[in-house]
Formats: structure tokens, C-alpha cells, sequence
């Protein structure tokens, strides 16, 4: 019986750019010179031999890694892997990894007037995710804008008599460094005053 394995899932994007793939990597099964290729499980919720409809791909060998790009934000995914002989025997079930990448929902763009207040931006109501929990926001880009981030909301606030509009970027990442980024622009409109019309004049003798 073949032994196994560990099974880890790296990031392969840009550390600054939002995640779109992660990398399956993992060890050489100990009896590697029989092997002729990984089976690769995948699904939605843990695995184990009764759930054999979640095959996912075959990895010939002696390649011990697979780049999955076909992910949904937000979708916690589960993986196994099973190594197959020259006799098509299978090793057990490798330990089971999981991951998410964080799904940052649109948030909509603010437009006040000077001396009024942007509303706060609550995390929970524009993130997607299975473990909220475990996700650092960072918002970025705004020189006269400031982002004040706490446990439950995203707070903004301008510069004294600045107007004009800014573009921030929000970015949701998990502990592994899993992330995604959305840029929302926000604007801040000097008060105008309306000219009065309709001016009745009385003289009065």
C-alpha cells in the first residue's frame, strides 16, 4: 500500500493583486518510482470515500502540483489527493486542506456636501466569505479622504474645506494572505446656495 503525502495550498498570485488561482503543491509519495499519476478531489464540503463523485483531475507523473483557476469568491473549497500505481492501485486519501478567497460585494460610491458626513460602510453587508472573522480590511488612496477601520465598520472622513472626489481601494484578505480588491470613488461637493426667485417688492409710501 502506497503511503502518503502533504498537501498544501500556496498563493501564486501577485502578493498586491487579488487572488484568482492558488497553487496545489505537494510531496512525492514515498514510493514515487510506482506511481503514475495524483488524483486530485475537490468539493464544497469535507471528503472521504463516500463521496467518490468529487474527482477532479488527474496530475501525471512526476508533476506534483496543479494551479487551480477555476475558483468562486467567496466558495469555501475542500481537496485530497489519491496516488495511483502502475497497476492502477490507490494509495489512501492525503490529508485534507481547505481555503477561500474573500469576496468583497460592490459598495456603492458617496457623494456629500461639504460639512455633511460620508455614511459608515458596514463590513459585514459587502464581504462574502465562510469565516468573516479571520479578515483584514485595508483601505488605501485617498490623500484627503481618511479610512478609519474597526470591528464592525469602515468609517470615512475628509480634510477640512477639501473638495473634490477620490477613488479608494478596499481589500479583504484572509490569514493567508487570500484576497480581494474593489476601488469606489467618493466625492465631496461644495454647498451651493440657491439664487431667490420670485422676489415680490412692496413700496411703501
Amino acid at each position: 500500500m502506497m503511503k502518503y503525502l502533504i498537501l498544501l495550498i500556496l498563493l501564486t498570485s501577485q502578493i498586491f493583486a487579488q487572488t484568482t488561482q492558488w497553487n496545489l503543491t505537494w510531496d512525492a509519495n514515498p514510493d514515487s518510482d510506482n506511481v503514475k499519476y495524483y488524483d486530485v478531489y475537490r468539493a464544497n464540503y469535507p471528503i472521504n470515500d463516500a463521496t467518490p463523485e468529487v474527482w477532479f483531475k488527474a496530475v501525471q507523473h512526476p508533476d506534483t502540483f496543479y494551479i487551480d483557476n477555476d475558483i468562486t469568491k467567496g466558495v469555501l473549497y475542500y481537496y485530497r489527493l489519491k496516488a495511483v500505481n502502475q497497476t492502477d492501485l490507490e494509495s489512501n486519501f492525503s490529508e485534507e486542506v481547505f481555503a477561500a478567497i474573500p469576496e468583497v460585494l460592490p459598495i456603492p460610491s458617496q457623494t456629500v456636501y461639504s460639512g455633511t458626513w460620508f455614511q459608515s460602510i458596514s463590513k459585514a453587508d459587502y464581504l462574502n466569505y465562510p469565516d468573516d472573522d479571520n479578515v483584514t480590511w485595508i483601505v488605501t488612496g485617498g490623500d484627503n479622504i481618511l479610512a478609519t477601520v474597526t470591528d464592525n465598520s469602515i468609517v470615512l472622513s475628509y480634510s477640512t474645506n477639501w473638495i473634490g472626489t477620490e477613488t479608494l481601494t478596499f481589500k479583504a484578505a484572509n490569514e493567508i494572505g487570500f484576497n480581494d480588491i474593489i476601488t469606489v470613488p467618493f466625492t465631496v461637493r461644495s454647498v451651493s446656495i440657491e439664487p431667490v426667485s420670485n422676489v415680490k417688492f412692496e413700496l411703501i409710501d
